[in-house]
């Protein structure tokens, strides 16, 4: 979760309120806090780093995921193949 750290209209304390109460959830999230942004953090000048951080940040969420993946698919052949010797 993003927040500006000159957002009146959605403080920090309530994007990190919004963290906490995902904590248990099974969402990846984390909190990112760009100092001297407003609420309309998007459309402000480097608006660019907010938009590659959120990038960089997603395409990590998917690489973690297809590693998770390949993982389990390697413990389900493993399982196999001790069914199969046994």
């Amino acid at each position: 979760m993003i927040a500006g750290g000159q957002d009146h209209l959605v403080p920090p304390s309530i994007v990190k309120a919004n963290v906490r109460a995902y904590r248990k959830s099974t969402a990846v999230t984390e909190y990112k806090e760009f100092p001297g942004r407003t609420h309309f953090i998007i459309a402000q000048p480097g608006w660019q780093e907010v938009a590659d951080y959120a990038l960089a940040w997603a395409q990590d969420q998917e690489l973690l995921v297809q590693r998770e993946q390949r993982r389990i698919a390697r413990e389900a052949s493993a399982r196999e193949n001790s069914r199969r010797v046994a």
